[in-house]
């Protein structure tokens, strides 16, 4: 056809250098919970056959809510939130930040909290079947529990980690994160080979290094005027999970599954939709739509 192309030499700009410069930290800071989760494997392999799957089966479980709302609330919370730090908005910047977080743990919590009462069933209704036992299930099931614990926290770490990114500081997640890890690690170690647990150890670990690092967040972003946090849904959310817990946990034993599949995904479905039923309920009757709703008219005055 008679063209030629030709690639033009990549040119190292001050632009690009700082562009790598950022990003390096920003990788290591944004894969703190792939990294756990690859020291979980690796531990794994100290103990007995089965362990790693029931590390790898409760993960992908608890990798559904933290992706969808982790990952998707930071991904679109950064772009915003840069945007109200550049133009120095410091009040829909709060907005955002705030509305981020307790729309975090309005989804993340009673995620974590139906994960832990129902691990069980779940796990036998998903994966109970021929080679994977009623032993695995029950490993699993412990194991998602451990899990569980950790993951609002896990949640909360990418709002408060597009602070640093939004002001350009991608060095404080990244010490937080290998400080976690660390502890990840060590205590992992020691429940294993220290008090003989198993993988529930293991997961265990991770969520209370998950907990840490958002401490470690918090205390670090503790003089931003960015990071403001509404403690009035906060509690409506926690009374809302508080009593959906009760019901689930008092009505589970009345929905005994049966052996075939159709059977215990009948015996489960009312039990999710029981819990999702009753913390929607609660939220409506303690007004935590109006409340949420209250910081919507900040943001729009800076978004347009």
């Amino acid at each position: 056809l008679g063209l030629r192309l030709r690639l033009p030499r990549p040119r190292l700009t001050a632009d690009m250098r700082r562009l790598m410069v950022l990003m390096g930290p920003g990788v290591l800071g944004a894969g703190a919970m792939q990294v756990n989760l690859f020291a979980d494997m690796v531990i794994g392999s100290f103990l007995p056959a089965g362990a790693i799957s029931h590390i790898y089966y409760a993960d992908r479980l608890e990798q559904l809510p933290l992706g969808t709302v982790g990952i998707a609330l930071g991904t679109a919370l950064l772009p915003m939130l840069s945007r109200a730090v550049a133009g120095e908005e410091e009040t829909a910047a709060r907005s955002l930040f705030s509305r981020a977080l307790t729309l975090c743990f309005a989804l993340g919590m009673p995620a974590a909290v139906g994960l832990f009462l129902l691990a069980e069933p779940i796990i036998r209704t998903l994966f109970g079947y021929g080679a994977f036992t009623e032993t695995d299930v029950a490993a699993t099931s412990e194991v998602l529990r451990a899990y569980a614990i950790g993951m609002p926290a896990y949640i909360a770490v990418k709002v408060y980690s597009s602070v640093c990114w939004a002001r350009q500081d991608t060095m404080t997640p990244v010490k937080t994160a290998l400080v976690c890890t660390t502890l990840n690690i060590v205590l992992a170690l020691v429940l294993i080979f220290g008090f003989g647990w198993g993988a529930e150890g293991i997961a265990l670990a991770t969520s209370v290094a998950g907990w840490m690092q958002l401490a470690l967040l918090i205390w670090a972003l503790r003089a931003d005027p960015v990071v403001r946090v509404d403690c009035a849904c906060l509690g409506k959310i926690a009374l809302g999970v508080a009593l959906m817990a009760g019901v689930v946990w008092a009505a589970e034993p009345f929905f005994v599954p049966g052996d075939a599949a159709l059977a215990r995904v009948l015996a489960l479905a009312p039990l999710i939709a029981l819990g999702v039923a009753t913390y929607g309920a609660v939220l409506l009757a303690a007004g935590f739509r109006r409340s949420y709703a209250g910081g919507r008219k900040r943001i729009h005055t800076f978004f347009g």
